[in-house]
């Protein structure tokens, strides 16, 4: 009499597999609340230094350009160092840049450390999603990569509300102290309950084609931020600042086509579903995260609200991505990802639709379905995109 097999799918997971994917979490819970809670302090800080709105700007602007530049990096400092030493570094220089945000005496301080933050940020949401899947068996990703999106914005769902509170009794630096300890939590976590892994041979760096991409991208975030201020190309700044751009990004293309070891392989673009993954990534996020960015910002400076209001109301953004998630967790496995995805997008539409009715008398719950459909479509399209 033989024992019975157990059935695909039907794997144990032990405890050590859940504090695992808690370490990840907390990576990306650390990440995800300085986006959605900076922008929430943006007029605090700029009463403290004295600035005008569209240099304001720069202080979301520094994070992506440090995030975007650092992002192209992940793959080979991972090979190189590992992913789990990777996210020990990640985790413990976001959180020393983070302090270091709240720090600030100006704004050129504030956004030299910004572009700090986004550097070491730019780990945390890859590495914290491998960090999870990696402790789960392949027939239960779905589930893990659902329960890492709701664990890792719990502390997002509340922290503009608690941020909100900190900045209105001490002042705006809370905003980025509040973060500290979910920093700390992952690296404990990680250190803790994360086994190291066999490290892939490390290839070749393109440190050219590295260098142009990032002049490419610093030199058009530049201009777009900077263009309306200036009135566009009738500023020779903006001129030169696209011009560079455009240079740039044409060697960086000439060199990705003749390079021995490319910085980006053209061949990753023949396989049709990752092409069209990142077409759709790219969509997703023009939609979700301009709301993100601009409607705290909205809310305080032509609605009126204050900004603990702000934090209720984006408390309904959290609501939304963790209803979207545990929906998910459950249909991802028993439907074809692309109706999983089509569903998310037609949530980010609803959501865009919803806000592009806003007036100066916009009503609170007007804001609290339009952000709740927001947060369901970042969770239900992020995990078809991922799988």
């Amino acid at each position: 009499m033989t024992a019975a097999v157990p059935a695909a799918g039907a794997e144990r997971i032990g405890l050590r597999a859940w504090l695992q994917l808690v370490a990840g979490a907390f990576g990306t819970a650390a990440y995800m609340t300085t986006i959605t809670a900076t922008g929430s302090a943006l007029p605090h800080m700029q009463g403290a230094f004295s600035a005008a709105p569209d240099q304001m700007a720069w202080v979301l602007t520094a994070f992506l350009v440090g995030t975007t530049i650092a992002t192209a990096c992940v793959g080979w400092l991972e090979a190189r160092l590992g992913g789990r030493n990777l996210f020990l570094v990640a985790t413990s220089g976001f959180a020393v840049a983070t302090v270091l945000c709240g720090l600030s005496g100006s704004l050129v301080q504030a956004l030299v450390f910004r572009t700090l933050q986004g550097l070491f940020g730019a780990a945390l949401l890859p590495l914290g999603n491998a960090i999870a899947l990696d402790a789960f068996p392949r027939a239960r990703q779905g589930l893990a990569t659902a329960m890492w999106c709701i664990v890792g914005n719990l502390a997002p769902t509340f922290g503009p509300y608690v941020g909100g509170m900190m900045v209105h009794e001490y002042g705006w630096p809370w905003v980025f102290f509040v973060t500290v300890p979910l920093s700390i939590g992952a690296f404990l976590f990680t250190y803790a309950f994360v086994p190291p892994k066999a490290r892939a041979a490390p290839s070749g760096f393109d440190w050219w084609g590295f260098a142009f991409l990032a002049i490419a991208i610093s030199a058009l975030l530049t201009m777009l931020s900077r263009g309306e201020r200036q009135e566009w190309f009738a500023s020779t700044e903006i001129v030169i600042e696209g011009a560079v751009a455009m240079v740039a990004a044409y060697v960086f293309l000439i060199r990705m086509a003749t390079a021995r070891a490319p910085f980006i392989s053209p061949p990753l673009f023949r396989d049709r579903n990752y092409a069209l993954g990142m077409v759709f990534s790219f969509m997703h996020g023009s939609i979700v995260f301009l709301q993100l960015f601009l409607m705290p910002l909205q809310l305080q400076s032509l609605a009126g609200y204050d900004i603990v209001g702000v934090g209720e109301l984006l408390i309904y953004r959290g609501s939304g991505f963790m209803a979207g998630a545990l929906l998910v967790s459950w249909i991802s496995d028993r439907l074809d990802p692309r109706l999983v995805l089509a569903f998310g997008f037609s949530c980010a539409v609803a959501s865009a639709y919803g806000m592009s009715t806003f007036s100066m008398e916009v009503r609170a719950s007007d804001v609290a379905w339009t952000i709740f459909m927001n947060g369901a479509s970042s969770s239900v399209a992020y995990i078809p995109m991922t799988m």
